[in-house]
């Protein structure tokens, strides 16, 4: 339902938000993929502050979906018991991008249709309110340009926050976010993908490339698909969020 916001004093669609995260991510096979430079306490402590961000901006509906397992619910139930909690216990992908898409297409199903969905990722503080006129907009993100060689450049989304029209609209992204990064893997892009798909061909038993951790990041393969659904944009400049990287240099990101 429609209403007055009263911190832009425009009229807004009810907007639910979503924080996504693994708070306590378990080991892969692949020992020298790290899953969090961070512990589990580090961790914990950076998503309540995700929450009381949104909460000082008066969003109300916050929905927190974490990959962590069955056996951190009953902490998760007592440090969040003041959002809408649902825990899962997915399979975690050394591309966590996977892992994240997944995980929102599986909790999604429970917000309403009528909602616009704000995403934050469980590691960054909100710092301003952000809004979307969903009359004009399917979605509003951020969009980076980035120097590829001499005479190129290439876009990426930011994909730790971004709002999305409604349900439909952002199930129809989460899966196509899926069917880009898995496709890509079968592409010829340049040279040593064409060589690897040449000798494939010829001795397909020495191919040793993970299609299972597809390596083409999320926010590269969410530009592509914002292309392919020709969805309306609204470009953001200034995001407005505040966090932690998530590397070894611990520097901060302010987008």
């Amino acid at each position: 339902m429609a209403e007055l916001d009263r911190y832009s004093g425009i009229v807004m669609i009810n907007c639910c938000v979503v924080i996504p995260s693994t708070i306590f991510p378990k080991q892969g096979k692949d020992k020298s993929i790290l899953k969090s430079v961070y512990s589990g306490e580090e961790r914990l402590i950076q998503t309540q502050k995700t929450v009381e961000s949104l909460k000082a901006l008066g969003y109300e509906t916050i929905y927190l979906f974490d990959n962590s397992g069955k056996e951190h619910q009953e902490l998760l139930e007592r440090e969040f018991s003041d959002v809408l909690l649902k825990t899962f216990d997915h399979y975690q992908y050394d591309n966590k991008g996977i892992s994240e898409t997944l995980l929102l297409l599986e909790g999604i199903k429970y917000i309403p249709e009528s909602c616009s969905i704000m995403k934050l990722s469980g590691r960054y503080q909100l710092l301003r309110r952000l809004e979307l006129d969903t009359s004009k907009y399917d979605l509003a993100a951020k969009i980076y340009e980035h120097k590829s060689g001499v005479l190129f450049r290439k876009k990426t989304m930011a994909t730790r926050c971004y709002l999305f029209k409604n349900r439909a609209i952002y199930e129809l992204y989460l899966i196509q976010l899926l069917e880009e990064m898995y496709s890509y893997s079968a592409r010829i892009v340049g040279f040593g993908s064409f060589k690897r798909f040449f000798f494939n061909q010829f001795i397909p038993a020495k191919n040793t490339y993970s299609y299972f951790h597809p390596a083409l990041s999320v926010e590269a393969a969410s530009i592509r698909v914002l292309k392919r659904l020709n969805l309306n944009l609204c470009k953001l400049d200034n995001i407005g969020l505040r966090g932690l990287a998530g590397t070894f240099d611990n520097h901060v990101i302010e987008d």
